[in-house]
């Protein structure tokens, strides 16, 4: 009797009603596969909420504010912190070869080589 009612629950499940719906987020397609109709709108606005935070291109994203002001404080959010902590536990276990500071360096010599550009050129 215990059988046929489990048999019988996962059947009920298994005829559930799934929702489908897919976005373009930072120019890669993302399709959410559910069985609650919004969680599709709840992902698209946690895949928002964290461009807001990670977005190295958006000059108003809280990582690209911590690599522009060195100079003076500012409030970030604890989701940039844990991300940062890991970074530096992922460089510490990789003996430094994954260095999330080195973007910008490596941004500024990859600019000189594709402009055919000498560093004499540069007043620092």
């Amino acid at each position: 009797m215990r059988n046929l009612f489990l048999l019988s629950f996962l059947f009920l499940l298994s005829c559930q009603k799934i929702y489908q719906d897919k976005f373009v987020f930072c120019g890669t397609y993302v399709r959410v596969i559910s069985p609650h109709k919004e969680a599709a709108k709840i992902a698209q606005e946690e895949f928002k909420r964290l461009e807001k935070i990670f977005n190295f291109y958006d000059p108003n994203s809280e990582l690209s504010l911590l690599n522009s002001t060195y100079n003076f404080p500012f409030h970030v959010s604890s989701d940039l912190i844990k991300c940062i902590e890991e970074a530096g536990k992922i460089y510490q276990l990789s003996g430094g070869f994954f260095d999330v500071s080195k973007a910008r360096l490596y941004n500024f010599w990859k600019d000189i080589i594709k402009k055919k550009r000498k560093i004499k050129d540069f007043n620092f």
